[in-house]
C-alpha cells in the first residue's frame, strides 16, 4: 500500500514518541527502585523508620546496613566555606556502596556557631550545600544536632544542667534550631533520621563529678569557670531527650529519632541510685539502657569499641552485642551502634589492628545489629582512627562494603 510522505512522517513521530515514553517509564521505574528517590512524594515513607513490629525500615522496607561517621562532613565547610571536600567524600561513599553517614550538624565549640548567630542565611546555605550533595549522591544522612553537653548552654549563657529545665534558654535554643533544620530539610530524602547528641550519657551521674566537668576554652567561647551547676544528671538529659523527640515528631511523624548515646557505663544504675561506681547486674544495666533511650526515641543507641570493660559475665564482642540487641528488641527499639572501630595506635601493629577490626565487624554482622557506623571517615585530626579510600586503613571500608553486600543478600533472601 502506498503511503504518503505526510503519513510516513506521522508514523515516525508516533514511534519516536512511544520510544521516549517507554524510556521515561523505564527511567522512572529505575529511580523508584533506588535505595531512595530524589522525589519524596514517590514514597509513602522517606528515610529510616521503625514499623509496628519494631523492625527498622528504609522507605517502608526492612533494612540493615553499615555506614560511617563522617564527623566533619559539615563542620569543615562551616569553618571554611571554600572547603568542599564533602563533595568528593560523599561521592566516594556512593561509589563503594556505603549507604549513610552520621555527622555533627552544629559545631563543637560555642564559637563555631557564631555564623549561625550573625548570618543565619549563610549558615543554612552551607548546610544546604551538604544535604543537597548527599541527595545527589544517594547517601543517607543522620545529623547529630548537639555534639557536646556544653556548646548550647555556653552559647546562651547558662549552666549545663539547664538541659533539664524545660523553660531554659538552652531548651528554647534546641527547639528553635531543630525547627529551622526541619523546615528546610524534612522533605529531603537524604535525611534518614535525627540524633540528639554525642554520648551525653557518659557525662551524667558522675560520683567524682569535679573531675568530669566540661572543658574550659575561653578563646572558643566557653566560660572561664565551671561550677556544680555544670554537673549533669540522667534525669536532666531525659528532659532534654523527650523535648527534642517531641519537637521533631510534631513535624516529622515517621523518621527515626535516637539519643546518640554511647554504651552505658557498667555502673550506670548505681551511679544514678547510689552515687557509686559499683558494677550493675544485667537487670540493672538493662533498665538503665532503656531509661537513657526513652520513648519517643525509636532506637537504642550505643557506641562500641574493643577493649572497653564489659559487663560480667560477657567476654566477647559477639556475646555482648547480642545482649545489647536483646535489650533493644525487648523495648521494641532496633539497636544502633553509632560508633565502632579499631585504633591504629603507635604501639599496635597494623596486622593486630586489622585482626581486631575484622573480628569486631564480624560481630556486628553476626549479632544481627540493624544499623552501625564506623568511626571515623576522613578525619585528619584523629590520624589513629581516620579511614579513607587512600590511606593504610582503607581495608576497613572495603570490608564494610563487602559486609553490606552480604547483609543485602540476606535481607533479599537470595
Amino acid at each position: 500500500m502506498k503511503v504518503s510522505r505526510n503519513s510516513m512522517l506521522a508514523i515516525v513521530a508516533m514511534l519516536v514518541a512511544l520510544s521516549v515514553g517507554s524510556f521515561v517509564l523505564r527511567q522512572n521505574s529505575l529511580n523508584r527502585s533506588r535505595s531512595f528517590s530524589k522525589d519524596p512524594t514517590l514514597n509513602q515513607q522517606v528515610g529510616l523508620a521503625v514499623n509496628q513490629e519494631g523492625v527498622l525500615t528504609l522507605n517502608g522496607k526492612p533494612f540493615r546496613g553499615i555506614g560511617v561517621d563522617y564527623y566533619n562532613l559539615f563542620s569543615s565547610h562551616l569553618e571554611n566555606p571554600s572547603d568542599q571536600s564533602y563533595i568528593s567524600g560523599l561521592r566516594q561513599l556512593e561509589l563503594h556502596h556505603i549507604p549513610f553517614a552520621r555527622f555533627m550538624a552544629t559545631g563543637y565549640w560555642p564559637k563555631d556557631l557564631r555564623v549561625y548567630e550573625t548570618d543565619p542565611a549563610q549558615y543554612w546555605n552551607l548546610m544546604t550545600d551538604v544535604v543537597d550533595q548527599a541527595q545527589r549522591d544517594h547517601i543517607g544522612l543522620i545529623p547529630d544536632f548537639f555534639w557536646t553537653t556544653f556548646t548550647v548552654p555556653d552559647l546562651v549563657g547558662e549552666s549545663v544542667s539547664q538541659w533539664g529545665n524545660p523553660s531554659s534558654k538552652t531548651i528554647r535554643f534546641m527547639k528553635t534550631y531543630v525547627n529551622q533544620f526541619l523546615s528546610r530539610f524534612k522533605n529531603s530524602p537524604a535525611i534518614w533520621g535525627y540524633e540528639f547528641g554525642n554520648e551525653f550519657n557518659n557525662a551524667v551521674d558522675i560520683p567524682d563529678w569535679k573531675t568530669h566537668l566540661p572543658p574550659i576554652n575561653i578563646k572558643e567561647g566557653t566560660p572561664a569557670v565551671r561550677t556544680s551547676a555544670d554537673r549533669l544528671t540522667s534525669s536532666e538529659i531525659e528532659v532534654a531527650f523527650t523535648a527534642f523527640a517531641r519537637e521533631i515528631r510534631a513535624s516529622d511523624p515517621t523518621r527515626v529519632i535516637e539519643s546518640g548515646n554511647s554504651i552505658d557505663r557498667i555502673s550506670a544504675w548505681h551511679q544514678k541510685h547510689g552515687n557509686s561506681w559499683v558494677t550493675d547486674s544485667q537487670s540493672e544495666f538493662s533498665k538503665m539502657l532503656a531509661y537513657l533511650n526513652p520513648p519517643p526515641f525509636d532506637m537504642t543507641s550505643v557506641h562500641y569499641y574493643p577493649g572497653k570493660k564489659l559487663l560480667p559475665p560477657f567476654s566477647s564482642n559477639l556475646a555482648y552485642l547480642k545482649f545489647l540487641n536483646q535489650i533493644a528488641v525487648a523495648n521494641r527499639q532496633p539497636l544502633f551502634v553509632g560508633e565502632f572501630g579499631a585504633e591504629s595506635a603507635a604501639d599496635v601493629s597494623s596486622v593486630q589492628t586489622k585482626q581486631t577490626f575484622g573480628a569486631l565487624l564480624q560481630a556486628v554482622v553476626s549479632s544481627g545489629t540493624p544499623l552501625a557506623a564506623l568511626w571515623v571517615y576522613d578525619y585528619p585530626k584523629q590520624p589513629n582512627w581516620s579511614v579513607t579510600f587512600t590511606n593504610s586503613r582503607t581495608y576497613q571500608l572495603a570490608e564494610i562494603e563487602h559486609a553490606n553486600s552480604v547483609i543485602l543478600r540476606g535481607t533479599s533472601g537470595s
